[in-house]
């Protein structure tokens, strides 16, 4: 039987406190953009921590199908955008959230 693999609660958490310390900060020269990785502040930590930990939430509670893993990337890099100016919410949250969720597909 081929089962899929599932990650725990505190997996997930874990995971979105390790990669909530950097962010990608974009800024605009002349019309090309530049990203800058950067340490979050305290503040900032904390909404990337929820965010991804939320998202990963999200997607196994519908067993990782597409549809709902989509989602909760999305959802989560566009609300990251609107809570901190200027993140690259591709790089800083959407990109981490379907690193993790590869490893259970």
């Amino acid at each position: 039987m081929n089962e899929k693999k599932t990650y725990t609660e505190q997996e997930a958490k874990e995971y979105a406190e390790s990669v909530s310390n950097t962010l990608y900060i974009r800024t605009y020269n002349n019309g090309n953009s530049d990203d800058t990785k950067r340490q979050t502040t305290e503040s900032e930590k904390e909404i990337l921590t929820n965010l991804i930990y939320g998202a990963l939430l999200a997607a196994s509670w519908h067993g990782l199908e597409e549809n709902a893993v989509q989602g909760a990337k999305n959802t989560a890099e566009f609300i990251a955008r609107l809570m901190i100016p200027n993140i690259n919410g591709y790089l800083s949250v959407y990109l981490q959230i379907a690193e993790f969720i590869a490893r259970y597909q």
